[in-house]
């Protein structure tokens, strides 16, 4: 047994001292160490045991050069796996990765036939925060098929929030080409509904200020009557910045643009007492046509009645009328569609008196 375990040392030894193979296969000795060893049954069954074993793993798990073989899988989706009520942002995860497939082309071949790559990120169970290094990974193909991400991390740091929905009102829109309107008009514009629902990363939301939307007015007639315009809303910080990542629902409102007049009624009144009249003249009536006015612009300090000026018997035509020019009556900045005020006055001249007949 001691000459047995001298020479598997001198086996070992003989590895990095190749010249002691020359002591250890004495040509006088060779006879006689051969015989001791190959006459123990137990250790000639060891011995080839061992190397039976080195064999099979040897051609099992040694692959020969010529069979490695690699192929690169262009553009994998990449699939970001979270917990429902949760959102990532940040670093951009990339939307797809290259992938390379490691094995036997044959294996390879087959594999792409019957499977689909599946690259993703998986942040399931991970709370409220920043993490860097967020790893990019690939399932396993089946059989002896190796799959790498030519990318294998997420490049910075990764942002996990909490998805919150919260009311918010809409403001008034931006209106863009109207054209102008005069100060006999004005306008309203009510939305068809006042608030919105905006859903997104919790951190997000708290940045929201205003949620508006422009309209564009160009063909809107100007003139009293509905209108309705619709437009797609948009939510800014208060920096009048967009903020991004936030859903908006509904995504596009319709409002009623309502264009009416801005007038005042104002009673016309006419002194029935006319100047220069002869000592004949008897009137019966004095009226003016019309008798009401509608005006618009500053009117808000302006009487309610607005006399006209006296009206003298010489002015008057044949048919006892006469027209009083409007605009100079009104106060500055207050306007009318009607010019003039017709005056009609129904009058009767009373015949001379007879001359008494001398006898």
């Amino acid at each position: 047994m001691k000459n047995t375990i001298e020479f598997l040392k001198d086996m070992i030894l003989a590895v990095v001292y190749p010249d002691r193979i020359l002591s250890l296969f004495r040509v006088k000795n060779l006879d006689q160490n051969s015989s001791k060893i190959l006459g123990n049954d137990r250790l000639v069954k060891v011995l080839a045991f061992i190397l039976a074993v080195a064999f099979v793993i040897s051609v099992r798990y040694t692959p020969a050069p010529s069979l490695i073989y690699t192929r690169t899988v262009e553009n994998v989706p990449v699939e970001v796996r979270i917990d429902d009520g949760y959102t990532a942002f940040g670093s951009p995860i990339p939307a797809t990765v290259d992938v390379v497939l490691s094995g036997s082309r044959e294996q390879i071949n087959v594999f792409e036939l019957t499977n689909t790559l599946v690259a993703y990120v998986d942040l399931t169970g991970f709370e409220e925060g920043m993490f860097p290094n967020v790893f990019i990974r690939v399932e396993d193909p089946d059989g002896q098929i190796t799959a790498s991400p030519t990318v294998n991390m997420v490049p910075g740091e990764v942002i996990v929030d909490r998805i919150e929905s919260i009311e918010f009102p809409i403001a008034p829109p931006l209106l863009v080409g109207l054209p102008e309107i005069s100060n006999r008009f004005d306008y309203r514009i009510e939305p068809e509904e006042e608030f919105v629902t905006l859903t997104g990363a919790s951190r997000f939301l708290a940045d929201v200020f205003v949620v508006r939307t422009t309209l564009d007015a160009e063909d809107v007639l100007v003139e009293s009557g509905n209108t309705t315009l619709g437009g797609n809303l948009v939510v800014d910080d208060a920096a009048g910045e967009p903020v991004m990542g936030i859903d908006i629902y509904p995504a596009s409102i319709r409002f009623r643009l309502e264009i009416f007049e801005v007038t005042r009624t104002i009673e016309i009144e006419v002194d029935s007492t006319l100047s220069q009249r002869p000592a004949r003249f008897q009137s019966i009536s004095v009226t003016a046509d019309p008798t009401e006015i509608q005006v618009w612009g500053d009117f808000f300090d302006m009487a309610p009645v607005l006399t006209l000026p006296r009206i003298s018997y010489h002015d008057l035509d044949d048919d006892g009328r006469v027209r009083v020019p409007l605009a100079p009556l009104l106060p500055e900045g207050v306007y009318s569609e009607i010019e003039e005020i017709e005056v009609i006055v129904v009058y009767e001249i009373s015949p001379p008196p007879e001359e008494d007949d001398d006898d």
